[in-house]
């Protein structure tokens, strides 16, 4: 007897329970779901569907926008609030006073997040954002110490610049879709965070003072791989980097590119700390290569290049003895200069050099001969010029596209240059113009002052 009424009471708790319809200011969307009634007629149970509310759902409408600009923590907390999935940006203004920046129950947001120009800012965290559709932007935040995104497992670019105290980063331990990371100027001590990412388009790291390491999964670099003006003692590993398009590494320690294979673009490594540069297995560069203002490099090893398209540029480099590290190289696609104290230069396999030639060392052991004796009449060098010089002698030879020599000039002087001559007759000509002058403007001064006693 006591039964069914209990059941009843039970019942309208439920059915009153089931009647929300807005929380916390959180319009929420109604759904059918299994509703079990009591049904008095007849003392019979029956189950119909009735109408009632899930909370916890977000409305569409007020979780989609082109951006959600936040001005405080207020506006932030009824937002993640209201949405765990934003359809747009997420902007924090400038004027945001807090010092944390907390994204709470947000998942997801399918356009940016973007924090610039803000001195307050001392954490951004975002404990359960898992996806950032496309960028996330940090800007000028003098504060900011800390980012915090353990769960995030879907980004495509990240650029943080002008960050300086920023040191703590935890975003997760496997990032896809990134393609563009970029982190300027900030505290950081390592990439670990990065380390599994294996494909990039961007991979640019400057001016973190205290990066003492980076050791990455990469494999490929579609666009640009920049390395410059980090730590002193900045150790690079990438022995899994595979081909990149456009390489540039300076300020270096110490740097491992062991499987590098090919390059699509140019690669330089200048004023770097390093005395070994190891590239056994790079097959061809299409660019430009530039081994500059390295003053420790003493031991350097490109076996296996056959094919550079572009310029070869190797200067300043004092501790390299000799220029013998290409020893398969069998054309060059641009020019020559080398520039140093090195004794000799060897490319036993090299066949043709489209561009022209400059070759200077100091050293009493450098012979220009070899640039200078064709084979079977013929230079390799195509470009215009062989410019050659071994301590005080200069030598110069014009070449014909075909490799016959047109022309063939030798000085021994106190010049530092071939150029200098020339520089010296240009100044001549010169002075001897400025005479010149100086002699018609006497003469007409003489003319005037004769005609100025003839009317007296």
């Amino acid at each position: 007897m006591f039964i069914l009424p209990l059941l009843l009471l039970g019942f309208q708790a439920v059915s009153i329970f089931c009647n929300i319809i807005e929380f916390n200011n959180f319009a929420v969307r109604k759904k059918h779901l299994p509703f079990i009634q009591l049904v008095t007629e007849n003392s019979t149970i029956s189950v119909i569907e009735d109408e009632i509310t899930s909370i916890g759902e977000q409305n569409s409408d007020k979780c989609s926008n082109d951006s959600f600009i936040i001005n405080s923590a207020e506006e932030l907390y009824y937002l993640q609030k209201k949405c765990t999935f934003l359809q747009g940006s997420l902007i924090i203004n400038k004027g945001y006073n807090e010092r944390v920046v907390d994204l709470g129950n947000i998942r997801e947001i399918n356009g940016d997040i973007i924090v610039e120009a803000n001195p307050n800012i001392f954490k951004i965290d975002g404990e359960h954002l898992e996806k950032i559709g496309n960028k996330f932007h940090l800007m000028n935040l003098m504060s900011l110490v800390t980012v915090n995104f353990p769960a995030l497992r879907k980004i495509r670019s990240i650029n943080w610049r002008v960050v300086p105290v920023l040191n703590n980063i935890d975003i997760g331990n496997r990032l896809n879709g990134l393609k563009y990371l970029t982190i300027s100027d900030s505290s950081i001590s390592d990439l670990n965070v990065f380390k599994n990412v294996q494909e990039l388009a961007i991979f640019n790291i400057n001016n973190n003072r205290f990066l003492e390491t980076i050791e990455s999964d990469l494999i490929s670099v579609k666009k640009q791989l920049t390395i410059h003006a980090n730590a002193d003692e900045l150790v690079i590993t990438l022995n899994s980097l595979y081909s990149v398009d456009n390489i540039t590494v300076r300020d270096a320690s110490e740097i491992s590119l062991p499987n590098l294979t090919q390059v699509n673009s140019s690669m330089e490594f200048i004023d770097n700390y390093f005395s070994e540069l190891h590239l056994p297995n790079l097959q061809k560069i299409d660019g430009t290569l530039g081994i500059i203002d390295n003053p420790n490099l003493n031991s350097v090893n490109f076996e296996g290049l056959k094919s550079l398209n572009g310029g070869l540029m190797i200067a300043n480099n004092t501790k390299l003895d000799n220029i013998d590290f290409f020893p398969n190289l069998k054309q060059i696609g641009g020019a020559i200069y080398f520039d140093g104290s090195f004794n000799s230069t060897d490319m036993p396999k090299l066949k043709l050099v489209k561009g022209s030639a400059y070759i200077k060392s100091s050293s009493d052991q450098f012979n220009c001969k070899k640039w200078f004796t064709p084979v079977n009449g013929k230079a390799i060098i195509r470009g215009g010029n062989i410019k050659c010089i071994a301590k005080d002698k200069k030598s110069l030879i014009t070449v014909n596209e075909d490799g016959s020599i047109e022309e063939t000039s030798d000085h021994e002087n106190n010049i530092d240059d071939l150029e200098d001559k020339e520089t010296i007759e240009q100044t001549n000509k010169a002075a001897s113009l400025k005479t010149i002058m100086s002699v018609v403007t006497l003469s007409n001064c003489l003319i005037l002052s004769l005609l100025i006693l003839f009317v007296s």
